[in-house]
């Protein structure tokens, strides 16, 4: 993020919560990390904190950003507008003022219907630009989703897979997340195999989480294959 001209950010309450039921250590940790993203745009380079809800805080961090960056810009754009209509008014009341009365409401007139004709176009453009980019689902959603559909997976694996790789699906730009989280459901037994079959079995949460991450890499892979052929004719 790193804003210098944005002084003050949105600090949910349920990231509060959540952040309560994390040792002491790791939850520091990740609010020290949320600080520095905030402040100078810095990512946290110890992985216990990027795998953690960090990605879901950062996520909506910039989301936040990104909309008080587009309410300034409108703002400034009206700004402007007004400026130059009233720049206009005067140069015209200075030229003859019987004439600049009747002018004046005029252009007042247009300049209101030349606005929201502008704004219509630019709401609907940006209405079909929304509808056609994927956002990434929260972690919550997927959970909530995994539920709807009874599914035995694991929502964080497969939240912390795509949130690395930046949501993509081979070389493309994910389309739907919940066609991905079918896909990943139907591979999940071999998800939970493969350590078994790899003879090995960790025996701390760090190494059984790295071991974790480079199975579903390489049997995501496979997916992620299968899931672009699926987008891409159906």
């Amino acid at each position: 993020m790193g804003n210098v001209n944005k002084t003050s950010f949105v600090y949910y309450l349920e990231w509060a919560e959540e952040l309560l039921k994390l040792p002491d250590d790791l939850r520091l940790k990740i609010d020290d990390a949320v600080k520095r993203y905030v402040l100078y745009g810095e990512e946290p380079t110890d992985m216990n904190v990027l795998y953690s809800m960090f990605g879901l805080m950062r996520r909506q961090i910039d989301r936040d950003a990104n909309r008080w960056n587009d309410i300034r810009l409108k703002r400034r754009e009206a700004g402007a507008k007004g400026a130059a209509v009233t720049n206009q008014q005067k140069a015209a009341n200075s030229a003859n003022a019987d004439k600049i009365q009747q002018s004046s409401a005029n252009s007042a007139v247009n300049v209101d219907v030349d606005v929201n004709v502008d704004a219509n176009v630019d709401v609907e453009r940006e209405n079909r630009q929304i509808a056609k980019r994927f956002v990434a689902p929260s972690l919550e959603e997927i959970r909530a989703y995994i539920h709807e559909k009874c599914f035995a997976m694991s929502a964080e694996a497969f939240y912390n897979h795509y949130e690395a790789n930046g949501w993509m699906v081979g070389r493309n730009k994910m389309k739907s997340w919940k066609a991905a989280v079918a896909q990943w459901n139907g591979r999940e037994p071999e998800f939970q195999a493969a350590p078994l079959a790899s003879g090995k079995a960790a025996s701390t949460p760090q190494s059984r989480a790295k071991e974790a991450a480079a199975i579903v890499a390489r049997l995501s892979a496979e997916d992620d294959e299968e899931l672009y052929k699926t987008e891409q004719y159906g």
